[in-house]
C-alpha cells in the first residue's frame, strides 16, 4: 500500500507539537491525579492515626489519674499503717504481770486497788493486811519478782507507819515501773 502525505511540512510539524503536547497533557493528568489519589490516602491515614493518637493519650491520662489516686490510696494506708504500728509498739499487755503480782500476795493480804500508771512509771497498790508478817512477806515477794514482759517494779515503798502496826493494816505500796 502507498502511502501519501499531502501535508505540508509546516503542517507536519504542527501535528507533532500537537501529539507532543497531548501525550503531555496526558501525563500531566495522570499524574496529577496520581498525586490527588495519593493525597486523599495520606488525608485519610493521617485522621485514623489521629483518632489512634488521641485514643492512646486517653487512655494515659485515664490509668495516670488512676495510677495517682491508686499512689494516694497507698500513701494514706502506709500512714494508717504507721499510726497502727506506733500503736502498737506502745501497747503492754497488763494481764499477765498483774496475775503475776497477784499470786505473789500472802493469803492474809486483801488487796483494793491496783493503780498502775504507765506515764509516770508508778504502780500503786492498797488493801489490807491481817498483820504485820503479812505485809513484811508481801513486801519481800514483791522486792524478789522476776520481770514479766519487760515489766520490773523497782524501789518499793510501804511506809514506816504502816509497818510498825500489828494487826489490821491498811496500807499503801507504792513502787517504780521499769517499762
Amino acid at each position: 500500500m502507498i502511502t501519501l502525505n499531502l501535508i505540508s511540512p509546516v503542517q507536519k510539524k504542527e501535528l507533532k507539537l500537537i501529539r507532543a503536547f497531548l501525550i503531555l497533557k496526558n501525563v500531566i493528568i495522570y499524574l496529577l491525579l496520581f498525586l490527588i489519589l495519593t493525597a486523599i490516602i495520606l488525608l485519610f491515614s493521617k485522621l485514623i492515626l489521629q483518632n489512634n493518637f488521641n485514643r492512646v493519650i486517653a487512655e494515659f491520662n485515664l490509668n495516670n489519674q488512676t495510677g495517682t489516686i491508686f499512689t494516694q490510696d497507698i500513701k494514706q494506708f502506709n500512714q494508717k499503717i504507721k499510726v497502727i504500728e506506733s500503736v502498737q509498739n506502745s501497747y503492754i499487755s497488763w494481764s499477765e504481770p498483774i496475775v503475776y503480782w497477784l499470786n505473789l500476795m500472802p493469803k492474809n493480804v486483801v488487796l483494793n486497788s491496783l493503780i498502775i500508771n504507765k506515764e509516770k512509771q508508778i504502780i500503786q497498790i492498797s488493801g489490807r493486811a491481817l498483820n504485820r508478817a503479812a505485809l513484811l512477806e508481801m513486801e519481800q515477794a514483791l522486792m524478789q519478782a522476776e520481770c514479766i514482759q519487760n515489766l520490773c517494779m523497782e524501789e518499793i515503798d510501804i511506809p514506816i507507819s504502816q509497818k510498825i502496826l500489828k494487826e489490821n493494816i491498811d496500807f499503801q505500796v507504792s513502787a517504780k515501773l521499769i517499762i
